[in-house]
């Protein structure tokens, strides 16, 4: 009798302890027999770093010297981010933002690619805030200020190099003979950045972040796609290059890049009507993540790291530093067959 108490106090024991994990992994909303997806060496060695920047030439007249120069834009840098290798030939998954206008995206939070007008005004930018640098007597004349040059980088814009620019073009002081967006991507196992050609974007109007790249390369290694949907709490891990601070910080040594990672789980899809999913995950990313690989336990692509949703578009998140999002391989999956790149889906 005392036995049978004993092994029915012990069923009652477990019982109760299991139900009480059950009750703890609902409120935390996390799982806890599961293992983070672990660190894949493929996974890293198919991360993009990527740079958006322009390049030009143009011609400025310095009234205050009474003199014209002509200032070659070897590579001013607008931004930068994170991809993945879809294809060994050099085809890149990334997101829109990372590749597109980034001042449409500040100050109209929109997708954008850039036009014509934009990398002139960007390739303007960096030639006076060269030249201003050299000869700060022509930014003091133009907006009445000095420059502060300890606060002017190549690849940041300043309010006085804007107004300096907007004074010289309204002036017809400013000529841009030639221009050209340029992207740069380099990958763990390249020893160098190579030039990336901009294949084709995402649905702007639907806030679709994803980007089709392509570069020159033969054996580079690269995912496969996913078709299915990640499960509720499901495992991920995410890869990327956070900027720290310093969206240069990758071109000091090449020979040792290799992109971070966070893990955590997929809790909540958003279907939007115009068929965009985006997806929500626990991982912890910061920027420079933006368009970088999101894996799941079979080291297969299950969607790309967007933009904070709250700044694209109208529909809402809750505002959690822990969470971020990440847009559906299906939009992966479709970029590609529009543009007719056999990628592996499996």
């Amino acid at each position: 009798m005392r036995w049978t108490k004993s092994v029915l106090f012990l069923i009652i024991l477990i019982s109760i302890v299991i139900s009480g994990m059950i009750i703890t992994e609902n409120i935390l909303g996390t799982t806890l027999f599961s293992q983070p997806v672990e660190y894949s060496n493929q996974a890293a060695n198919s991360t993009a770093y990527i740079q958006n920047g322009v390049s030009g030439i143009v011609i400025l007249t310095d009234p205050t010297l009474n003199q014209t120069v002509k200032i070659s834009v070897d590579y001013y840098p607008l931004d930068s981010g994170s991809g993945v290798v879809v294809t060994h030939d050099g085809y890149i998954i990334t997101a829109f933002h990372v590749i597109g206008d980034p001042r449409t995206l500040k100050s109209e939070k929109q997708l954008k690619k850039m036009t014509d007008d934009d990398i002139k005004y960007y390739v303007e930018e960096a030639a006076v805030g060269s030249y201003i640098l050299k000869n700060p007597q022509l930014g003091e004349a133009l907006t009445g200020s000095e420059l502060n040059i300890d606060s002017f980088q190549v690849g940041e814009s300043t309010s006085s190099i804007s107004e300096s620019v907007n004074i010289l073009n309204q002036r017809k002081l400013l000529n841009v003979s030639s221009y050209k967006q340029v992207i740069k991507v380099v990958t763990p196992s390249m020893t160098n950045f190579t030039d990336a050609e901009l294949v084709d974007v995402g649905d702007a109007s639907a806030d679709e972040d994803v980007a089709l790249l392509k570069i020159n390369a033969d054996d580079l290694s690269s995912l496969a796609v996913s078709s299915q949907k990640p499960q509720y709490r499901q495992n991920i891990r995410i890869y990327g290059y956070p900027m720290n601070g310093n969206q240069t910080n990758y071109q000091k040594d090449l020979t040792n890049l290799n992109p971070s990672s966070a893990t955590g789980f997929y809790i909540s899809e958003l279907n939007r009507d115009d068929g965009v999913i985006y997806y929500q995950t626990t991982a912890q990313v910061s920027e420079g993540y933006s368009g970088g690989p999101v894996i799941n336990e079979e080291n297969n692509l299950l969607g790309i790291v967007i933009y904070n949703i709250n700044r694209t578009s109208k529909i809402k998140f809750p505002n959690d530093s822990k969470r971020s999002v990440f847009l559906s391989a299906q939009s992966i999956i479709e970029i590609c067959k529009k543009n007719n790149v056999p990628i592996n889906i499996v």
